[in-house]
């Protein structure tokens, strides 16, 4: 047996109309015919999960603005005391 099955998801960003639909296989082999209902739920959340984070990738486009930005409140809050 390797049918695959698709299971379609997506990231909730809280951004309307910008979601991007995502796309994971899983194969009825993965699991024990005896799973309950639920188990199959939690194995698929996991594989979906795992997918997820092999994936999807936070990239920060202004580091240097950042840590400059705490710096200068840190210094500020410390001149302050």
């Amino acid at each position: 047996m390797n049918d695959e099955i698709q299971v379609n998801w997506e990231v909730e960003d809280g951004y309307v109309g910008k979601s991007r639909p995502r796309m994971t296989n899983i194969y009825p082999e993965d699991f024990d015919p005896d799973m309950t209902e639920l188990e199959i739920e939690h194995l698929v959340w996991d594989i979906v999960d795992s997918d997820f984070r092999e994936t999807i990738a936070v990239d920060i486009n202004n580091m240097d603005e950042v840590v400059e930005q705490v710096q200068a409140a840190l210094a500020q809050k410390d001149s302050d005391a």
